[in-house]
């Protein structure tokens, strides 16, 4: 488990994580743009030096899984 904080400023969303574990890219900003689809979003990098993450989050479509 990691703990980060974020902030949404509009269409981006700025992560930065909270935690001392190397794994967790400790004090690492990274910023993404929000792009709203249908019932989800995606988000698309603007800056992460932290590869993991980046990897993990670019792309992916977000779902609400309450809505069909």
């Amino acid at each position: 488990m990691i703990r980060l904080s974020c902030i949404i400023t509009g269409d981006t969303l700025t992560l930065v994580n909270q935690d001392s574990n190397e794994h967790g890219c400790p004090d690492q900003k990274g910023v993404y743009a929000i792009n709203f689809k249908e019932n989800g979003f995606t988000l698309d990098l603007i800056n992460d030096a932290c590869e993991g993450r980046a990897h993990a989050l670019t792309g992916v479509t977000w779902k609400d899984p309450g809505k069909k």
